[in-house]
């Protein structure tokens, strides 16, 4: 590089693109000419680039040597290193039983500070089975490896009915159920109260020591929650317990019932008395400004509480 007609008492810079390998000597030398014969100076001097730093890993999802894992968990690393540089990472695996690549993410970027990186493995599918994995890193210069392990839950609930976060269900459902698979299992069903004792859970059926199958209640009008299942447009929680012994698995689920004609709406029944008349106006208009005693007074769901939710509630006294 060449730079001419430089002031004294100046700095001038230059990048030099070859001085690209770790751990190396390199040597520079300068030329200064003012145009006169003393003018004519040089100098030589060195420097020696930093050693590169193998990638780091770490914050690993599942944690190392977790159990009650989720059966194919989506699972994370953080990665992060130290000269900046773009990092390969290839996630190994002996599910199968030798250790094999079952993913890799490529040319990760990490000049900008640390990644997170996914990955799933869908042959982590047994219950109550430990899995082994690994995650190598390499930045074409050095490598670094770490291995990992977690063991899944001893049971699972699947495909609940209703469906979760569904709408327009019938009024009242025709059952509540779930599939489970495990080995002497107890099993729990709760609900939510509508009415009258509002947002209060109750069991609503038990199973004892029982394996792997379907488990439902049919009858919801003829059960303990009589009072529960016969409104429309209404939001419903249930809830599924259940445990081995060993393991505990507490699922929420919701749905929402039709709109009924002329029907009442547990919703419009908002001081929880089984009834709804001019009390439950008598409660939304005490309740007209912030701060919300409870949302439940919001009940034409509108996000506010106002004239329009005690007009609701009298459309429905009857």
């Amino acid at each position: 590089q060449t730079n001419t007609s430089v002031s004294a008492n100046s700095t001038v810079y230059w990048r030099y693109s070859l001085a690209n390998q770790y751990t190396t000597k390199y040597w520079w030398q300068v030329f200064v000419d003012d145009g006169s014969v003393e003018g004519n100076v040089s100098a030589v001097y060195n420097f020696t680039t930093s050693a590169n730093i193998a990638p780091n890993q770490t914050g690993e999802v599942p944690i190392n040597g977790s159990a009650d894992q989720a059966t194919t968990p989506m699972m994370n690393v953080t990665i992060s290193d130290y000269n900046g540089d773009y990092v390969n990472a290839s996630w190994m695996s002996n599910s199968t039983g030798s250790w094999v690549q079952f993913a890799h993410n490529d040319s990760i970027d990490t000049s900008g500070g640390s990644v997170i990186i996914y990955q799933q493995n869908s042959n982590f599918t047994t219950l109550n089975q430990t899995y082994w994995w690994s995650l190598n890193l390499s930045d074409d210069v050095s490598f670094r490896n770490e291995t990992y392990n977690f063991t899944t839950m001893s049971m699972s609930v699947e495909t609940p009915f209703p469906t979760n976060n569904s709408f327009d269900v019938a009024v009242a459902p025709t059952n509540l159920s779930i599939s489970i698979v495990g080995t002497n299992v107890d099993i729990y069903f709760y609900f939510m109260n509508m009415s009258p004792e509002t947002n209060t859970t109750s069991l609503l059926k038990s199973w004892i020591g029982e394996n792997s199958g379907r488990f439902q209640v049919n009858d919801l009008e003829g059960t303990n929650a009589t009072t529960q299942f016969i409104f429309g447009h209404t939001p419903y929680i249930w809830y599924v317990n259940m445990t081995d012994g060993t393991t505990w698995i507490n699922n929420t689920y919701y749905y929402q019932t039709i709109n009924t004609t002329g029907g009442q709406d547990a919703r419009m029944d908002v001081n929880g008395n089984g009834f709804i008349n001019v009390q439950d106006v008598s409660f939304v208009i005490a309740n007209y400004s912030p701060p919300y005693d409870d949302t439940i007074y919001d009940v034409n769901w509108n996000g506010f509480i106002n004239v329009q939710d005690v007009s609701y509630v009298i459309s429905n006294y009857t």
